[in-house]
Parts: C-alpha cells; structure tokens; sequence
C-alpha cells in the first residue's frame, strides 16, 4: 500500500482492514501482558508500538528514541521529512513505560507538522489519549506525556463533544485539569485553513482554470485574504496569488520578497516597470494577516492607476502601478463551461493560490522550504472601501461567508467595539451614513452585492475526491447529469477540490469550470472544531462555565476558572449572545460575591434564594488576596491595559456595566483595590486615545449616577475619597457628561441636609413612637453597609467607618468647583449653568459651613465672569441673587475666599489664586486684581454685599476689641486700605464712586460704629412727627428693620459709657474735637425785644453723643470717605455737593447730627490740609468754585441746626481761605481776580457765620470761650474790615454785637470787645464814624465824636468811658440798630426755614425709596428662608426616593439573576442534558384550554409551593386549591336527630 492510492481504498473500503486490524493487535496486546515478566512486557508492547508507528510513517527504520539510554541528534534522521519534522530539542531521559514512550513519539511526529498532526487527530485518537491525560490513577510520566499530545492537537480542538464535557468535568475537580482546559482554550482559536507546504514537491497551489466574468473589470479589483506565513525560504519568493491569461497580456502576481518579506505586485510581464513594492509592511512568520489590495483603474493613464494596501483593516501604503491589460480575444469555438458564449470571446484568465508547478522555482522534495497558509481569499470585480476592508477584518479569518448577510451580530465585542471606534473617527456625525453601519445594522450586499464578487474560497469548501468525506456523499445526489459528469472527471485528475463560494449553489460550482479549484502538492486541509464553540454546542457554554466557578475551593481555582470563562467568551460572538440572553456577567458577579461572604441582596426566606445552590466561600485568607487580583483580570477582559493605560478601550460594556458599575463589591475591599477600581475610570477618558469613544459608553451606562448612589448608601473611607474624586472628576470631564452636573449638585444638597434630616420629631402618639423605632432599627442595619448589610466573615482592613454623608457631599462640591473654574476652558462652566438652576447656589449660601459658602461663590463668581447676561439676567430677575448675597455672606465675613469672590463679580473678573503662604494683604489684592486705569466695574450691585460684610466686621471688632484676633482686624484693614487704593489708582471706581450709593453706603457703615447704634429703619424715621424721634422726647417708635445684624439690639447708647469725656481721636494731625453742645440764645437786656436765630433742623433738648473715634479701623474707614469727599471738592468740574444730610442713614435726630457735625469739622480740617500741601488748588477756578459752593452749604447746616457747634470750624476753614486768599501775589493771580465773585461768596458766608457765632456767645457762654473768640476776630481783622469787604450792613450788626459784649458783665469780655472796637475804628473810620452819627442823631454828637476819640486811649478808660455814657449808649445802640438785627434775623430764619423745608421733603423722599427697598429686601430674604428650608427637604425626599428605587431595582435584579439560575439548574436536569436528573419525570395536563376548551399539551409536574393569598374576611375562607374536586367526606349524623 506503500504510495499506491489504488490498494489503500480497498483496504480501507472494501476490506474495512484498519478495523480488523485494530482487534486483531487488541487482542494481541492483551496476550502478550498476560504472559511474561515486567521487562519482557515492556519490550515485546514497545516493539509492537515501533511497528505501528513504523507502518503509519512508512519508514521501516523508526525507533523510539525515549526507550533509549542516549539518543543522538541523528536518531530520526531517516524518517520521511513530510510526515515527522525533526524537534528542536531531544530528550536523554530514560522512560521505562512503553505507553509513554509511544505518546512522546508521536508528540515529536506532531510537533511542528500540520499534515501529522491533522492526519493523527482525524483518527479520533485524541479521545483516548485525553482520558490517559486525565486519569488519576494513570503513571505521571504517561500522564505527561499524555497532556503535552493533547496540546499539540490543542490547535485543532477535542474533536467531539464527549471530550470538552469530560475535560469541565474533570476540571470542577482538579486544578490540574482546570490549566488543561485554559490552554487548550487559549490555543483553539485558529480558523480553518489550507497550508501550502512546498517541502513535499517543491510547489503547491489552488488552481481555477477561468473566473466568472471578465477579468481585469473596467473600474478596478479588489483582493482581500486571510494568510498566514509559517516559514519563509531565504531562497524563494513566496508566491500567494496569480491571474494571467494563455498569452500573459493579462498578468497579475503578488508575492512576498525572499529577503525583505515585503508585498510585490507584478502587472505586467512586458512593461518596463511591471511591480512596485510596498515597503511601509514586513510580514512576520507565524501571524495571521489580514491583506486587502484595492487596484482602481485610472480613467486618464491607466499605467499610473493607484494600488492601496490595506493590511489588517488599516490603510499602509498607496502605489502607482500600471492596471492590467484585456486578455486578447480569440476565435475558437467555445468550450463547455465557458464563462460567455459567442464567437468573439476573450481568451479565459485562470487564477491561482499558492505555486503552481509551471511557476515552481525548484521542483522536488526539501528543494523549497516556503510554507504559508491560507483561511479565506475573496475576489471581487470593485474597488473596496476602506470601510468595508476594516469591517472585513474584524470579522476575523473565522468567518466562512461573503459578507451578504446583517454582520453586526457576528462581530465579538472586542470587534464591534473597535469597529464603532473606527466608524466615529470617520464619521463623527450620527446623520453620516457609512458602509460600516450599513454592513453591520443592514445588509453587507447593500455595500458590495454578490454579484460583484469573483472568487471566494474557504478552507471549509474543499472537497476530498479520495472517498473520505461525507461532503462528497450527499454531494453525488445533487448533482445534475452534467454536474455528475465533470465531478468523475475531476475526480480522476485531483485528489480534492476547492469550490468557488462566489457560485450560489454546488451543482453550479461543479458544471462550471470557475466554479471549482483543483488542489495541487498535496496542500493540508485543517478543519478545527474549536473549543469555545464546543462549548457552546455544550448547553450553550453558560452551565458548564458557572459550574467550573462554583467549585472553585481555593484563590488560584477560582482564578483559573474566571479566565477560563473569559476565554470562552472573548473570541466567539455565539457564547456572547448565550451570555447576553441568560445574563452570565450578572451570575458571574453574584457568583463572586458569593465567594468573598457577601450578601447577593436576597432574603434567605424568598424561593428564589431558598431554591439556590449555595457555592463554595473561600478561606479568609484567600478572600483577603483575591478581589485585586480578580479585580485585574476582569478589567483586562474589558479592555483596561495595564501596562499602557492610554491604550485601554472599554470592548466589553455590558460586562463592564455588570461587573464594575453596578457592583459594589470592589468599593467594599481593601484599599489596594478600590484604588485600582476608581483609578480605572480615570485611565479610560483621561489622556486616552480613545476617551471620546470610552466616555460616551460609560455615560450611557450611568457611571456617574451609580458613584452617586454608592456615596449615599454604603461607607466610603477617607483613603478612598481621593481616587473617588478623582474618578468623578474624569467621568465629568467630557462634553457628554452635562446632565450629571445636576446629579451630583442635588447629592450635594442631600448630603448637606441628610444629617438635619435625621433629626428627631417630636412624637405625638404611640405609633409614631413605635414607626420610628422600626425605621430607625432599619437605619441601623443600612448604616454600616452597602446593601443590604456587611459581609461576614471578610475582613477588610479599611476602617468600618467613613466620612459623613455631609463631609462628602463638601468634597463633592469642592469637585464642582474646581471642574467648574477650571481656567483652561468654558465649557464646563456652560454645561453646569445650563444643567444646574442659579437657586441651587444661593440655597448653598444659607449653609452653616463657610467651606460650602465659598465654594458656592467661587462657582457664582466664575459664572458671572464667563456667561455674564446668560447668567447674571436670571440670577437677578429670577433670583434676585445680589439682595440673597448681601443677606447671607454677612456673616462670613472673616473668609478671605468671599472677600476675593466678591471683588472679582465687582471687576467682572474670575476668582484669583492667592498663595496660602500668609494673609491677605492691600498689595495682594492690587496686584491679583490688577488694580489701574484699566480696571473697570462690571456688576456694581455687589458693593451693598461688601459693606454689609464690611460692617458685620466693623461692628465685631469694636464690640469685641480686646477678643478679636489679629488676623481678623488685619483682614478689615486689608479691606479697607483696598478700598482707598482702588479709588485712588481707577478712574473707572472713581467716577463709580461719585455716581452711585458708594458714598451712602460708606456712611450706613460708619454711621452704627461711630454713633455706638443701630441704624433705625427707613419706615420707623419716615413715621415719625418733627420732634418725636429723638431719645430725650416723649415718644420713641422703635421696630426691627433689616439692616439689624442682630448682634446687639436697636437701642441707644454710647460706645463709652464709662465718663462723660470724648475719646480722642486717634488721627496723626492736629484732632478734631467732636461737637459739644446745642446751641442756646438769650437776651442781653430783658427789655429790648432782640431777634433770635431759628435752627429749624436742629435736635431738641439732647445731650452730646460721644463718638468712637478710637479705633484704627473705624478711623481707616473715615479715611476713606474723607478722601472721597475731598476729591468730590478738588477733583470734579460741576461739584454740586456731598448731599451729606440725605445719605445719612435712618435713625435718632441727635445721632444724625452729632454724625453729621463730626464728619463735616473732619472735612474741613482735612480738606484744609490737602489745600495747604496742594495750594496750586487755591488758584485753580474749578476748585474755588467748588469751595464758594461748599461753604455756602455748610453754613446753611450751621444756620439749620444739624452742623452741631459748626460756626467755629466753618469760620476757622473760610478764614483761612481767604487769608490765603488776600495775599497780595496771590490776589494779584489772574485767576484769582477773575474768581472775585466766588471770593466774595466766602467772604459773605464767613461774615454770616461770625454773626451766627457773635449771636451765640450771649452772656451763659463760659467767659473763655467768648474771649477767645472775640480775640480770633481780632486777628480775622485784616478779612473782616478789608478794603475788598463792602458789606456795611454785616459791619454795623457785627458793631451792634460788639456793643453787647461791650456792657456785658465780664470783664474780660468787655476788654476784647474794647480792643475789637478799636481795631474797627482803625480800619472802618468812616464806616464807623457814619454807623455812630446815625446812631446817636443829632442832639448826642458828643457821644460819637468821644466815641471816636476812644482809639487814643487805652482798654480801660475805654471800658470807663462807655460806663459813664452807658445809659445813652444803650439807648442809641440799642433803639437804631436792633430794627435791622431783627430784619436780618428774620430774613435769615425765612430763608433757612424754607431750606430746611426743602431738605426735609428730600430727605422724606429718600427715606420712602430706602423704605420700599428694605420691605422689598425683608420680603425676599423671608422668601428665601421659606424657599431654602422647602427645598432643602424636598430635595431630601427626592433623593432619598431614588435611593429606594434604586436599592428596590437592586433587589429585583438579585431575584432575576437567581431565577434565571434556578432556570438553568432545571435545563441542566432536563432528560438528554449534561445532568439529567435519573428520577422519572412526572407530567400533568396543562390547565390551558385551546379551541373548543380542549387541553392540547403537557407539562413538567414541578413541585409547587403554596401561593401566599391575600387576607380575606372570614366570610370569604376559600380552599388553598383552586382545582374541581368532590367532596367525599359523610356528614356525621347525630343518633339523636330529635334531640
């Protein structure tokens, strides 16, 4: 039988002789055993092996090398090299078994052979050797054998399914076996292939005489193959495709080059230039190859047509080569099976795989050592897309078809996730229709139908011709007459053929002569049965699988058994589909809570649970170590890469969802693996290639809202907040991720309100009591856990308990904020505004925590500076958010962060990072503002917000200024000192300043700190009479008003109650005494009836109000305001005034005006002295206008009554003025003159005053005050008697004043007033002498002229003279000038009567707006206090409702999972299954009825557990069966019925 094909058929046939045979040596075997000793049995059975072996390699001269002692390398050297290659390492141990030495050779026969290996695993050979492999009581040296055999077939599969059940099996019982089934499962996952070995002949090939339709097509072609190279020759080419006509004017040839291994395309045998080369690609031996060569046809220059290589379904590489020519025609008759008929026809283009023997380069045996293989080879008459090349190659070289059908459902998930990836690179838009969706959603003919295909070829379509395939068989009875005729023809010619699957149907394929290849050298046909689809043949993979992880014992069995179940799984779409179906990552997960002592959230009094098989709980140790590692492996199968983070893509979602997501195991472990379990949701969408695409599947699967979840329900450690965080932050960092800004904002408001929530109510009856206990015992059980309770026995070392939902929800928030005012973009800050309502942010503010009241700002600041009228329009309109920031941030004053916050909403700017290296400072704050001429106010509504904090202060570190810590008063100097610089360095604030409530709102700060009083409300002031409102009067009304800080109450009283002495002020010039007293008048003489000034302004019957100017910060703050005024004065062109007296804050008319006079005597002096450092001013017209103004309006709050002691300082400050102003070089200043009017103006209100001021010193003044007076106006002699003074009617009533002190009863007065009367003589001689003579008339001109005379005498004998003459004196003076005193008075009460009157309707104005804008604060803030504490609880309720539903979907997902189990263990036990149950079953009729009510089918007869029915009345008792029965029962019958 040696090489004759004729004599191996019929004995194998005809004689069936390898079946006699195989008995024949059985029984052979058995006798020889028997009979002998040990060693005489191990030499006869090993002889009997070598002869088998000797028989199947026909080589008369094989040995068993290991029966050897020593054997040499050339042991093996004269054994057929086609059917044993030589191994790379021989072994020279000595095997005594003779089992085992047989084993290990025909190991060595297989190792590295494919045609040995084939030929010996058709056999079925393997199923013995498998149970030698798995026997326990089997020698380990033939058991090692044994299995290193089994893995040599490893590539090919068990064979049958008897063998993969016997081998799980097996493997629930050892782990040796359980290693077995994992590399078996790891090596089976070739595809079907043909391998061209031309070692045997030197050439071996597929040949098809012609192809369907004319060849080269008109557009272009297209070649795409599945190969594999398994050796490459150094001294030949290796030839993978060739088309070429009889004449080669068609010719097309691709190989691989000899010693580069780069792809040659030839076109062309005549061409100057007929290959080109593809050098982006270096094939490698022993890797399959995905190789698509698109060759369009040029329509101008078809020899510059583009070649494309696509190599595993990424583009490489694009050429220029010349397109293939026609074949030429030719005119003989056609022969049968030609493509087309007719008379004029092309000569047919005949096609090969592999190398032909007409283009074999050395024909004989080991002469060429190239040997490759080929899967599956598709022809097509198109241009492919570069779509549909990578849709190819994911479907990977096991696909057998061409790709007409929906291809979606057979891509792995490691496939569609790559191909999905690919698609939204091309096209990122979902309106984009590409070839990818339309092959793998639709139909793959709509992108290329068949028609278009040319040749396709699979390992899987060739036929044996020699009688061995069953295909060959069933194939004879559909074949037609003239199918059947060319099937003996080629069955004379070949050995076996290929069909072409382009052909629709066999018989076709058969009759045609394109329709089938012949195979030339004897190419090898393998055929696996790979094993993870046995394993789907097998129940459908998932019983065998959970039955391999349920009798898992140890770490490293369960280990084995969970890659096992990845294997199976990752490369085979069927046990995909089985998994998605019966839900096996949700078994596999409850499997392996199991395993750690977790609870799987069932009650173990439910069916379902009590139903279940419970599995094996691990050791303690071994739980301790196995969730990382576990942890590890099952990211790895979805796509985590370790070793390269940034390549991790998610394949597998639904695993990852069931696995990782929504399983809280892993946030229930040891440190180590909660790191890792958070840290991989950073690694998928941060600095990762595919992030966008991870990103998108992880917010459908609703990542973020299970970590919110978690955070509710189970405890998180202080050591997992970080990488939690972390892992939040990532997820949310993609455009995608919008909605889950409000998820986490409403956990925020949870968490802050959980605790307060929890607080306890009171209880009004019994079952109120009761319930709360109940739900409080439910607390208790959830507190510690994530649901529904902590697992016993598995001890974690994380602390058993975690931070506060409340701290949480704080680092929560913190995450919000930093994604939020992340600078480097928008983005984030519009997706938060638009998914969060601005309510959110000021429900925050009212929180006790200053943390989450700064991060609140922070995150209101930078949505101001970003979206500014998107966001500051229903911030204020709907919201009213400036006046909830002015109630709230009040008390938070000491943060630096609200202080920054608010400076930045004023400046339209984002919150500045200031280094935590010390406080807050003025330059700070200068420099991170970048305070200058560019700054620029954007939202002046937040200055009420800065002085109420600034206030709230102010009135804290007065009140307690010895408690107060350094760095707080540090902080309000900062503030304040900023404030200055601010005016100072930005034109922009100052015109701000001046245009808006800047200035009041600096004076309702000062005004409660100085004073030593809350201000009143504007509704309390605007209510009461004239002279009601006033602490000394009869009435008070008093009512809280919402400036109230309510940290003291609105009463009356003095900063410094202790003595009746001022505390002086602390300013570093000359100080200001505050106002002393009232003012009061009397009358010289009772009888004459002199006029008196009215004060209509002025407070009544009050005593002095002590100021608090002793403190720094109160006098920094008065700084502030005075350089604003002093620049209203100096620096504006149209000054109109300060308005001081209706911006004045609400309260107590003697508060009012002591503040008032206070502040006005520091103006001056401080307005003085920016003069005198400043004097240009002086000479400016500007500013002497603005003087002349001001002074007539401080005079006018002398002469009203609400400057309190103003004529002196007003008298001190005007002159001066003029003083200054008289010099002569600078009365000779152009200017100056030119400003004479305004001159004039404070010449006649210092005249004004002097009177007031003469008029007010009356005989009850003290005696010092009076003369210290009289003798200033001495020295204001040169202002007041001037030759620029022609006011003689204020010089007559200053001479009647004078007069009056003149007789009054104090010495020294008189004296003064004698040497004030004389400078008057002096410098007024003819004003006087006409003043005199008109007093004294005619018949007493002796008293005028010894008036006069009086200059020449001294201060006493003027005084003696005027005693003498006193009686006519007061007649003259007294009857003559005491009319115009009176009409002057008058004149001045009138006009100061209707001032008064005019201010006091401005005032009452002002106080009706104030009032409406304080009702309208109190009501909002009162709104939202109500509104915080509803939403607060609600949001709560909502919360908490989700939570439940959550942890209800949780519940019923355990149920599911565990009825689906129990469903499977039913299947398992099903007649004809792998475990059938050996108990006959029992049936019954099945209760539904069919047409005509008849019962049309039988059911299994389950055991059946009684149905809980509802409680029903007692008149209702029905039978717990609802089935028809007849009552059998007898009625007992009394004996005495009568009775």
């Amino acid at each position: 039988m040696n090489d004759h094909r004729g004599n191996q058929k019929y004995f194998n046939q005809h004689l069936d002789g390898w079946t006699s045979l195989r008995a024949s040596l059985e029984t052979l075997q058995t006798s020889l055993i028997e009979s002998g000793r040990a060693v005489a049995i191990g030499e006869r059975v090993g002889g009997l092996h070598r002869s088998l072996l000797r028989l199947a390699i026909s080589d008369t001269g094989f040995e068993l090398p290991l029966l050897r002692a020593q054997v040499p390398d050339d042991a093996v050297g004269a054994i057929d090299g086609s059917n044993y290659e030589k191994p790379k390492r021989m072994s020279n141990t000595t095997i005594e078994h003779p089992q085992a030495a047989c084993i290990a050779a025909l190991t060595q026969l297989c190792a590295g052979n494919l045609r040995n290996t084939v030929a010996l695993w058709q056999t079925e050979a393997l199923t013995g050797i498998l149970h030698v492999a798995l026997g326990r009581n089997t020698a380990d040296s033939v058991r090692d054998a044994a299995r290193e055999l089994v893995l040599c077939f490893a590539d090919l599969g068990l064979g049958n399914l008897d063998n993969v059940e016997r081998l799980f099996r097996q493997a629930r019982e050892t782990d040796e076996a359980k290693v077995l089934l994992l590399d078996i499962l790891q090596r089976s996952k070739g595809p079907s292939h043909v391998q061209f070995d031309l070692a045997r002949y030197g050439y071996s090939s597929i040949e098809l005489p012609s192809l369907p339709r004319a060849f080269p097509p008109t557009t272009g072609y297209t070649l795409a193959t599945w190969i594999r190279i398994d050796a490459f020759d150094p001294t030949a080419h290796t030839t993978l495709f060739g088309a070429f006509d009889a004449s080669q004017a068609c010719f097309i040839l691709i190989y691989l080059e000899q010693d580069s291994h780069q792809l040659i395309l030839q076109t062309s045998v005549r061409s100057s230039r007929p290959s080109v080369r593809f050098k982006s690609t270096r094939f490698s031996a022993g890797k399959w190859y995905h190789i698509a060569l698109v060759h369009r046809k040029a329509t101008t220059d078809p020899r510059q047509s583009p070649a494309i290589l696509f190599v595993n379904g990424d583009f490489a590489e694009q050429v220029k080569c010349a397109y293939p020519a026609a074949p030429p025609a030719q005119d003989e008759k056609p022969v049968a099976g030609s493509p087309s008929p007719g008379s004029q026809r092309v000569k047919p283009v005949q096609a090969f795989f592999g190398t032909p023997h007409d283009l074999a380069s050395r024909l004989g045996r080991n002469e060429v050592h190239s040997k490759w293989s080929l899967a599956s080879a598709h022809l097509y008459a198109s241009a492919l897309t570069d779509e549909f090349v990578a849709v190819q190659h994911r479907l990977g070289p096991a696909y057998t078809g061409n790709y007409q059908d929906c291809l979606g459902p057979l891509l792995t998930y490691q496939a569609s996730a790559e191909l999905n990836r690919h698609n939204e690179l091309l096209h990122p838009e979902k309106s984009d229709k590409s070839d990818i969706v339309t092959a793998t959603e639709s139909r793959g003919s709509e992108v290329v139908p068949e028609s278009r295909l040319l040749l396709s070829l699979d390992a899987s379509a060739v036929i044996s011709l020699d009688g061995s395939s069953n295909v060959l068989q069933s194939a004879k009875h559909e074949l037609d007459r003239k199918a059947y005729a060319r099937y003996q023809l080629l069955a004379q010619k070949a050995r076996a053929i290929a069909i072409n699957l382009a052909i629709p149907t066999v018989n076709e394929a058969i009759s045609r002569s394109y329709g089938t290849g012949i195979l030339t050298g004897d190419p090898v046909i393998a055929i696996p049965k790979r094993m993870d689809d046995a394993t789907w043949c097998l129940a459908g993979c998932l019983p065998l699988v959970v039955r391999l992880l349920e009798s898992a014992s140890t770490r490293a069995a369960f280990l084995q058994a969970v890659m096992v179940y990845f294997e199976c799984i990752v490369d085979n779409w069927r046990i995909s589909e089985a998994m998605e179906k019966g839900n096996g990552f949700g078994m596999l997960a409850l499997i392996i809570r199991e395993k750690l002592g977790l609870d799987t959230g069932l009650a173990t009094n439910t069916p379902a649970a009590a139903a279940k098989r419970p599995a094996v709980v691990l050791s303690v140790d071994d739980r301790q170590h196995l969730p990382a590692e576990l942890l590890r492996l099952i990211l790895d199968y979805v796509g985590y890469r370790s070793l390269k983070p940034e390549d991790s893509m998610l394949v597998n979602p639904m695993a990852y969802r069931v696995l990782l997501v929504d399983f809280d195991t892993w946030r229930r472990c040891d440190a180590e693996t909660q790191k890792l379990y958070y840290q991989q949701f950073v690694h998928f969408v941060s600095q990762n290639r595919h992030q966008a695409f991870n990103a998108k599947r992880l917010v459908r699967m609703q990542s973020v809202r299970k970590l919110i979840e978690a955070m509710k329900n189970e405890s998180i450690s202080e050591e997992a907040v970080e990488p939690l965080m972390k892992a939040l932050k990532a997820l949310l960092d993609n455009g995608s991720a919008g909605a889950l800004y409000k998820d986490l904002a409403m956990f925020v408001a949870w968490g802050l309100q959980d605790e307060r929530a929890m607080a306890l109510k009171p209880m009004r009856n019994l079952a109120s009591i009761v319930h709360l206990r109940q739900r409080a015992a439910s607390w208790a059980r959830h507190a510690k856990g994530s649901r529904p309770s902590t697992p016993g026995g598995f001890q974690s070392p994380v602390p058993p308990t975690g931070l506060s939902r409340a701290e949480l929800a704080i680092h929560v928030l913190q995450l919000l904020t930093d994604i939020v005012c992340d600078g480097r973009s928008s983005s984030a800050c519009r997706r938060f505004s638009k998914a969060v309502p601005n309510r959110w942010l000021l429900h925050l503010l009212a929180e006790p925590q200053v943390r989450v009241v700064e991060m609140a700002m922070r995150i209101t600041t930078r949505s101001l500076a970003t979206l500014g009228k998107d966001f500051k329009a229903p911030f204020v309109e709907r919201n009213s958010g400036w006046i909830t920031l002015r109630s709230r941030l009040k008390m938070h004053w000491r943060s630096e962060t609200l202080w920054l916050a608010c400076f930045a909403i004023l400046f339209g700017q984002d919150v500045p990072t200031v280094t935590a290296d010390g406080r807050l400072g003025v330059f700070t704050l200068v420099e991170v503002f970048r305070i200058g001429t560019s700054t620029v106010i954007v939202n002046p509504e937040v200055l009420p917000t800065l002085m109420a904090m600034l206030e709230t202060g102010l009135r804290t570190a007065i009140k307690d200024n010895h408690e107060s810590s350094d760095a707080d008063t540090g902080l309000l100097k900062a503030i304040i000192q900023f404030l200055n610089e601010l005016y100072s360095r930005s034109p922009a604030f100052q015109d701000f300043a001046v245009s808006t409530r800047y200035v009041q709102d600096i004076l309702f700060v000062l005004y409660p700190v100085l004073v030593g009083s809350d201000r009143l409300s504007a509704e309390t002031e605007l209510q009461a009479d004239k002279d009601t409102l006033s602490f000394k009067g009869e009435e008070v009304k008093m009512r809280p008003h919402s400036n109230s800080l309510g940290e003291r109450p609105p009463s009356v009283r003095s900063m410094n109650a202790d003595g009746d002495k001022r505390n002086p002020s602390p300013l570093p010039t000359k100080r200001v005494q505050g106002p002393r007293r009232l003012s009061s008048f009397v009358m010289v003489n009772p009888n004459a009836a002199r006029a008196q000034f009215s004060t209509a302004l002025a407070p009544k019957k009050a005593e002095p109000v002590k100021m608090n100017t002793g403190n720094d910060l109160v006098e920094a703050l008065l700084e502030v305001g005075i350089n604003l005024f002093i620049d209203l004065i100096c620096g504006k062109r149209d000054f109109q005034g300060i308005g001081l007296f209706l911006k004045v804050p609400p309260g107590f008319r003697e508060h009012q005006a002591y503040f008032e006079s206070f502040l006005i005597i520091t103006l001056l002096q401080h307005l003085w002295n920016h003069l005198k450092l400043r004097q240009a001013l002086l000479r400016d017209r500007m500013v002497l206008k603005s003087l002349s103004r001001y002074s007539q309006q401080i005079a006018e709050a002398v002469f009203e009554g609400w400057f309190i002691d103003g004529a002196q300082p007003v008298l001190d400050f005007t002159g001066q003025l003029l003083e200054y102003l008289q010099q002569p070089d600078v009365a000779e200043d152009k200017m100056v003159k030119l400003c004479s009017q305004h001159t004039s103006s404070i010449r006649v209100v210092f005249l004004r005053v002097t009177l007031w001021r003469l008029s007010e010193l009356n005989d009850t003044a003290a005696e010092t005050e009076t003369v210290a007076f009289l003798d200033k106006m001495n020295y204001w002699q040169t202002i007041l008697f001037s030759s620029e003074n022609q006011e003689t009617l204020f010089i007559r009533l200053i001479c009647f004043l004078l007069y009056l002190r003149l007789v009054a009863e104090s010495h020294l007065v008189r004296l003064a007033a004698a040497r004030l009367w004389r400078t008057v003589l002096v410098h007024k001689p003819t004003t006087s002498a006409t003043l005199l003579t008109v007093a004294m008339g005619g018949e007493r001109r002796h008293l005028s002229t010894g008036f006069m005379k009086l200059v020449e005498l001294d201060d006493d004998d003027f005084i003696a003279w005027v005693d003498e003459n006193k009686a006519d004196l007061d007649s003259a003076f007294l009857t003559s000038l005491n009319k115009p005193w009176n009409d002057f008075v008058a004149e001045e009460n009138t006009r100061n009567a209707q001032t008064a009157q005019n201010r006091l309707e401005k005032r009452q104005e002002k106080l009706r707006q104030w009032q409406a804008e304080e009702s309208t604060a109190d009501d909002l803030n009162h709104q939202y206090e109500v509104a915080t504490s509803h939403w607060r609880a609600n949001v709560h309720a909502q919360e908490r409702l989700k939570l439940s539903r959550a942890m209800q979907d949780y519940h019923e997902n355990a149920i599911h999972l565990t009825s689906l189990y129990n469903k499977m263990e039913r299947s398992l036990e099903e007649p004809c299954s792998l475990e059938p149950n050996p108990e006959a079953p029992k049936w019954l009729l099945d209760e539904t009825e069919a047409l005509n009510r008849m019962r049309i089918r039988t059911v299994r007869d389950q055991e059946r557990k009684p149905v809980i029915q509802p409680k029903r009345k007692a008149s209702e008792n029905r039978h717990a069966s609802n089935r028809l029965a007849i009552n059998t029962r007898v009625a007992q019958v009394p004996e005495d019925i009568l009775s």
